[in-house]
């Protein structure tokens, strides 16, 4: 397309959820939703959390998976 403006992305992240079956000590079972993400998820978003803090690109180790969760409503 000739004389249009060039249009790059500043950062990219990546999201990928599930359906996980989280079990009690006592045998209950309850389906819970989980999002497994990027370490730059909230900072690409523009998002901050409302209590504590998100993981970030500095607690992240490529190629690992974290032990940080981040809960939501």
């Amino acid at each position: 397309m000739e004389g249009s403006p060039t249009r790059t992305f500043t950062d990219v992240a990546a999201q990928v959820g599930m359906q996980l079956r989280l079990t009690s000590p006592g045998g209950s079972c309850r389906a819970i939703m989980v999002d497994f993400t990027t370490g730059n998820y909230f900072q690409v978003l523009g998002v901050r959390p409302a209590l504590g803090r998100v993981f970030d690109e500095d607690t992240a180790v490529p190629g690992v998976l974290s032990p940080l969760v981040v809960l939501s409503n």
